[in-house]
């Protein structure tokens, strides 16, 4: 908090803009949003009400963890009702809370380590960006999984490399949020791989003697914090016959495969549409093998759909979740958005390598968003699967806004990435069969 008391009245009105814009349009999406649900909405319901209607230790759902539709339960008790709409905004609320004290403490806790002229202005461009983001602002008004888990997930790697390793009550944090986010998205299991390999460095490196006791004090606190796992793994056990604290089918098996198939998927919900659609690989391979038969038996169309899949995380396109129109424009307005913050963020690592001030804290923000892309670039990609990637590399903008000024030069290099980005995403679009934006942006006859 002590960075909001240090700002000018003019940027104390800056920051109350943009928190007033950015629940303007959660506003705005909840009203869109609070009234329907739709497939993998309805399935985290309905888990939800079998959690109070029959028990938490009572249920059986081989597809999904228990932990998001408990949180969904624990509303519907709160609100005395079954009733989506009710719980659907109490839900969303929670979300949407969690959403913004994550951007607000991933900027407070990396400005404190920026070494940069302006901290005032580096916060204000890492909350600017992270709280307008009107994807991740659409995806708290929905009964999805990834911002709650992206945001537990960001939170554990946040403290790991910003807070005093020493103190039990970080460790015990780090661990119930990382295991809560498995919990909630199971593919939040890589986090705790990065999070486990960030540690080890950093209690070995800075713990100033002191490794053992440290070293000891995590192994307590997550061996405590395994707590969370508990009914997962019961269920399993007792309705599967699967000694597992993770879900009972293997979708990793499939979205490999998958992967293979696919450049990307999204969910539509237009009226006499077919609800799949997917972006289809256009090079021909064999059929049923993963993405990584594929490294020996093609090499090149491995490399291919590997790229075009962490395009993919960076390509967000359609705001909605569920696609309900092929053309709105609010997904021009979003791309663009998002392909300017990707082009700052990136600006900013390269500035921060190239002067050679990246430290440890940094690098690991870094690290942790290359091997989450590098894993998820393995499976089918949806443009949900980008969101931690942006919260991991949020902080990297604050370094852009105060080392960089926008020339001339600059500004026509920001709009020339930006076409192109849209020329690729408009022609990786042409691969559904059923979205041609040249043709709807270039026709006169709509």
């Amino acid at each position: 908090m002590k960075i909001l008391k240090t700002l000018s009245l003019k940027e104390q009105l800056v920051y109350i803009m943009i928190s007033v814009l950015s629940l303007t349009i959660f506003v705005y999406y909840l009203s869109l949003n609070n009234k329907v649900s739709y497939h993998d909405e309805v399935g985290y319901f309905n888990f939800a009400k079998d959690i109070q209607n029959l028990g938490l230790f009572e249920v059986a759902n081989g597809l999904r963890t228990y932990l998001y539709s408990l949180i969904i339960s624990i509303f519907l008790v709160v609100s005395s009702s079954e009733n989506v709409f009710i719980s659907k905004i109490l839900m969303s609320i929670f979300q949407y809370g969690v959403y913004l004290c994550t951007i607000f403490f991933l900027a407070v806790k990396s400005i404190e380590s920026f070494k940069v002229k302006d901290q005032k202005k580096a916060f204000l461009y890492i909350t600017g960006f992270g709280l307008l983001n009107p994807y991740l602002i659409q995806s708290t008004t929905l009964f999805l999984t990834d911002i709650l888990a992206t945001c537990f997930s960001v939170l554990a790697i946040t403290i790991v490399q910003f807070c005093d390793c020493t103190k039990f009550r970080y460790k015990f944090i780090t661990f119930i949020l990382i295991y809560s986010a498995i919990m909630i998205r199971p593919s939040s299991l890589i986090f705790l791989l990065i999070m486990l390999m960030l540690l080890t460095y950093k209690i070995m490196k800075y713990s100033e003697g002191k490794t053992k006791q440290v070293f000891v004090g995590y192994a307590v606190a997550a061996m405590i914090s395994t707590f969370v796992f508990l009914p997962q793994l019961y269920m399993n056990v007792t309705k599967f016959n699967n000694f597992t604290p993770l879900i009972h089918e293997n979708l990793y098996d499939s979205q490999s495969k998958w992967a293979v198939e696919m450049l990307k998927y999204g969910t539509v919900v237009i009226p006499d549409e077919q609800p799949q659609l997917y972006w289809t690989n256009p090079i021909q391979t064999e059929k049923d093998i993963g993405i990584y038969e594929l490294i020996y038996k093609d090499f090149f169309a491995f490399i291919f759909v590997y790229i075009a899949h962490i395009f993919g995380v960076l390509d967000w396109g359609y705001i909605d979740t569920y696609i309900n129109n092929f053309y709105p424009i609010s997904r021009l307005v979003g791309s663009v958005f998002l392909y300017v913050t990707w082009i700052l963020i990136f600006s900013g690592i390269f500035k921060v390598i190239r002067k050679k001030e990246i430290n440890f804290r940094f690098m690991g923000l870094l690290i942790s968003a290359i091997c989450y892309t590098l894993f998820i670039a393995t499976t089918a990609i949806e443009s949900r699967f980008g969101y931690p990637m942006f919260f991991l590399l949020l902080p990297f903008i604050g370094w852009f806004s105060t080392e960089s000024r926008l020339s001339k030069r600059s500004l026509f290099g920001i709009i020339s990435l930006v076409i192109v980005m849209f020329l690729i995403s408009f022609v990786l679009d042409l691969q559904t069969g059923r979205i041609n934006w040249f043709e709807f942006l270039f026709k006169t006859e709509i």
